[in-house]
């Protein structure tokens, strides 16, 4: 093994050591990624409740946009990761041109929504009373969304070269420029709620120069590039496409849950409990860090073991990420649960309005449960996507990210009538039958695959 560590070669000898290596590394980086999506929404919050509304309301088509870079970099780890494992070596360095044509295309559709039908986006995902922040908010994030998307993308590289550390330290280090430029473009340069997403975008090109240039850019990487070898291959665009689209409609499944939530909490509650509603959802993201972080691992430990048809080890890896990711996520939750005003009352700080910090409290003590669960559901998805297998993922992904989580939701809220409280419990009693779905599922299917391969060995 090389300083950086091989995790493809790691996962098949040891994937107990290679979760342990990588998980706190992991969590660090995704606590200080959601600190940083907090402290834009903390310094947004000081503009006025109705700039943390548009926020929330537009939140969705952020996601999207992040959902096409976490499907490339998925992609680009799985895929790679496997050819790697299998000896396929030109392969492996191909896949590299073509994740970065696909992010191309995808960026230039982004870019003709944005300058032609972001009003129209606004008003379907409810933002129409609060149009003109929503527009200063999203616009110029669809516009320049290349610089969104390519962080996942390099962090999805170093993982299928085996630099899980410069993986989370990019993360990191773009964080930490937009918690310094939030403010500074926010209120010093006046940009107003604009402020927020143009501090992300000059961040995340900061953190991709320090990363790449500032640190070396590896030779295993850029080398790969100049291959004389090197071409199209349509069949390498569909394996990248397998991995990537489930990963990015997973987070097309949850920006449409999203929306629908937020047009339930308006409906039961108002316009005005939205602004509540967007502190505790940025609060609860630290409960789903450790499933986050976990997930990225094991994309990789089933990956390579899959194909290598290593069974033991496969399952020894989920179980033990299981373990460890519901220990930790219960231990936060709780936290969360014990202290919600005082988590809630940093916003405080900018919102004048107590009222709705005093609500968002109110709400943290419910929803800190949406997650308790999460380890299963993002094990089980990241397992299948590690496999390969995008339709399996796909279709879990919806199902549990929006469609049973949103008719419970709907059930308790709308048609019982218990009102917001419905819909909030019916989000996080849907969510965590879901998750224990997943599992089973994941469990069932390496059995199954165990059983066939021995099968087939024995005859």
């Amino acid at each position: 093994m090389n300083k950086n560590v091989d995790i493809i070669e790691l996962s098949k000898v040891n994937p107990k050591k290679t979760i342990n290596k990588f998980l706190i590394p992991n969590i660090a980086s995704t606590l200080i990624i959601y600190l940083n999506i907090i402290v834009d929404s903390f310094w947004v919050s000081g503009l006025s409740a109705d700039a943390l509304t548009a926020i929330g309301l537009v939140s969705p088509i952020y996601v999207i946009i992040f959902g096409l870079g976490g499907g490339f970099g998925s992609a680009i780890n799985s895929v790679m990761s496997r050819f790697k494992s299998a000896g396929k070596n030109e392969d492996a360095n191909n896949t590299i041109i073509h994740t970065i044509v696909l992010a191309v295309i995808s960026y230039f559709i982004l870019f003709f929504i944005g300058k032609f039908f972001v009003d129209d986006l606004i008003v379907l995902v409810g933002g129409e009373s609060v149009l003109p922040l929503c527009r200063a908010y999203i616009q110029p994030a669809l516009t320049l969304s290349i610089f969104l998307m390519a962080p996942d993308i390099n962090a999805g590289l170093y993982r299928a070269v085996g630099d899980i550390k410069r993986s989370s330290n990019s993360f990191i280090v773009i964080a930490i420029f937009n918690i310094i430029l939030d403010p500074i473009f926010i209120y010093v340069l006046n940009f107003g709620i604009s402020g927020a997403i143009y501090a992300t975008i000059l961040s995340s090109i900061l953190g991709l120069i320090y990363m790449n240039i500032g640190q070396n850019f590896r030779k295993d990487i850029i080398l790969p590039v100049k291959h004389p070898h090197y071409k199209i291959q349509p069949k390498l665009f569909k394996e990248l496409l397998i991995v990537s689209i489930p990963v990015t409609l997973n987070d097309v499944a949850h920006s449409i849950f999203s929306i629908s939530v937020n047009y339930l909490i308006i409906f039961t509650a108002g316009v005005g409990e939205i602004a509540s509603y967007v502190i505790v959802k940025q609060l609860i993201r630290f409960v789903y860090a450790p499933s986050s972080a976990i997930g990225s691992i094991i994309i990789t430990v089933t990956g390579v073991n899959y194909a290598s048809k290593i069974w033991d080890k496969l399952e020894e890896g989920i179980n033990y990420a299981t373990i460890i990711g519901l220990g930790i996520t219960i231990i936060i939750a709780l936290i969360f649960f014990i202290f919600p005003h005082q988590f809630c009352g940093i916003f405080s700080l900018t919102l004048s309005d107590t009222n709705v910090i005093d609500r968002a409290a109110e709400i943290l003590m419910i929803m800190v449960f949406l997650n308790l669960l999460a380890p299963l559901q993002v094990i089980a998805i990241r397992s299948f996507q590690g496999m390969g297998k995008g339709l399996i993922s796909l279709v879990l992904s919806i199902f549990s990210e929006a469609l049973l989580p949103l008719l419970v939701a709907y059930l308790l809220g709308i048609i019982l009538t218990i009102g917001i409280f419905g819909v909030y419990s019916g989000i996080v009693i849907g969510y965590s039958l879901a998750a224990v779905i997943c599992f089973i599922l994941i469990k069932f299917y390496i059995r199954r695959c165990r059983n066939k391969s021995e099968t087939v060995v024995s005859s």
